[in-house]
């Protein structure tokens, strides 16, 4: 039922209706912490995490006791987060941290045209100085 509240399905369950909103939210991650752990046991199973200098303290829990369940498991985590954000995480052994520092504003434009392409309707339009400027 916890995985079908959480893709806004209709959940026929009375007990789960009856639930109070931090026991549903308790049972909605112990499910995911389950079905990620499940399916990390067939095949490697990659999980992003974006922002997580953001992150709740339920959610901080939450993520805590998943990597204390997966040194064993085919599970890849990522997160991105500021350079100031702590985490616990530093000590364990199966953690990698990498720096990414911000693109330049030439790297930037070569990711947009390498997966955009460099057709000239995907250029910005010139603004009335521009065309001033070239005649």
């Amino acid at each position: 039922m916890p995985i079908l509240a959480l893709l806004d399905r209709p959940v026929q369950d009375a007990q789960w209706r009856r639930l109070d909103p931090p026991q549903r939210r308790r049972q909605t991650l112990d499910a995911l912490e389950h079905l990620w752990l499940r399916q990390a046991q067939n095949r490697t199973l990659i999980l992003v995490f974006g922002n997580l200098h953001w992150i709740d303290s339920e959610t901080k829990e939450f993520l805590d006791g998943l990597l204390d369940k997966i040194s064993a498991a085919h599970l890849l985590l990522l997160f991105n987060y500021r350079p100031e954000y702590q985490h616990p995480w530093g000590s364990k052994t199966f953690h990698t941290q990498l720096r990414l520092d911000p693109l330049t504003a030439q790297s930037g434009e070569d990711l947009v045209a390498g997966l955009l392409g460099s057709d000239a309707q995907l250029q910005p339009p010139e603004d009335s100085a521009d065309r001033a400027h070239r005649r």
